[in-house]
């Protein structure tokens, strides 16, 4: 063969090789600390197996670190120090190596435990009670806090002078109202209204030194004459698991898995007895007559032939009417006709 290999190169597509492209992980030569912004070589970087640190190495330096430790005594910063290498924290471990080791003990721990992970409590309960908080929308109660929107809607059923304190207890007392009575006509819920806030003015009037007690008597008589015109009372009052209709009932039973069984043509009770012992009957008599085909065929016969004279006698009929009627009107003309004569 006269080409060489660098023509064969440069030659047609079916003669060049490509090369394999391998992607190799970058190992760090250097870095800047974080805390001093010095640059070191990877020796000066403990080694970490943390999310936070991809190269494999703490992006703080350990002189650094040393500074920070000191003589490695402090256990609290010992923890600090292990939550941010995500390193575990063994108080007995860490004692032993300061000891041994005084300044230079954070190293000899951190090289004895960087591949495990440091040990937190389980968040796992605590984010799904937050969960079904959430799904129930009683974050606001569970916080403490009122978001912008909650506040806003709650200014505009009670007013913007109220403050939030005085709202939320407002919202908590209505809310107390509507699960024990049944609130469903305007009045009624103006009624529960004014009646929270006549709640917070006697409350307050009764810790109120300087108020007079006539005053209290009046709000008092106020907020009892405010229930009865409700028709909130003891008698009236509902609890929170009766049903007040047959929607409801519905509900509550599809939600615990409830199905319905339709009937099944098995006898339950002395009524279904009966009717099944109707229709073997009925069925015992149709299927045992042995001459059940021809007597349905003369039956049909009989009712076709019935049927058939009842037509044509109602053919005859309206034949019979016509000419009575065609022979009065002849008569009534003549009878006419003889009278113009004479």
């Amino acid at each position: 063969m006269d080409n060489s290999f660098d023509e064969l190169l440069e030659g047609p597509n079916q003669y060049r090789v490509e090369p394999i492209k391998v992607r190799k992980t970058p190992r760090i030569v250097g870095k800047n600390c974080r805390k001093c912004d010095n640059y070191y070589n990877q020796d000066m970087f403990l080694n970490s197996n943390s999310w936070f640190f991809p190269d494999g190495y703490l992006d703080i330096c350990n002189e650094c670190l040393s500074k920070y430790l000191g003589d490695c005594t402090d256990l609290q910063k010992a923890d600090k120090f292990c939550q941010y290498a995500d390193i575990p924290f063994n108080v007995n471990d860490w004692i032993a190596a300061a000891r041994n080791n005084g300044y230079n003990a954070f190293k000899i721990y951190a090289s004895q435990n960087w591949t495990k992970q440091y040990e937190t409590i389980d968040w796992k309960p605590v984010h799904d009670e937050w969960v079904q908080t959430f799904k129930e929308g009683k974050e606001r109660e569970k916080v403490g806090i009122m978001r912008v929107e909650d506040l806003k809607e709650l200014k505009e059923k009670w007013g913007n002078s109220f403050t939030e304190d005085q709202l939320l207890r407002f919202e908590a007392l209505y809310e107390d109202i509507d699960k024990t009575q049944s609130i469903t006509t305007a009045i009624q819920r103006d009624n529960a209204k004014k009646m929270c806030m006549l709640s917070y003015q006697i409350e307050n009037a009764i810790w109120d030194s300087e108020q007079k007690g006539s005053d209290i008597k009046a709000l008092i008589s106020a907020y009892d004459q405010l229930a009865k015109s409700a028709d909130f009372t003891p008698k009236s009052a509902k609890n929170a698991g009766d049903f007040d209709s047959v929607g409801e009932l519905c509900a509550f039973l599809e939600k615990r898995g409830f199905n319905n069984k339709f009937y099944d043509w098995v006898p339950r009770d002395e009524v279904d007895k009966v009717m099944m012992n109707l229709q073997k009957y009925v069925r015992r008599i149709v299927v045992g007559e042995t001459n059940i085909a021809e007597e349905l065929n003369e039956k049909l016969d009989a009712i076709q032939n019935m049927n058939r004279l009842e037509n044509d006698y109602s053919d005859e009929e309206e034949e019979y009417n016509r000419i009575t009627i065609e022979d009065d009107l002849a008569d009534e003309f003549n009878e006419e006709f003889e009278v113009d004569e004479e």
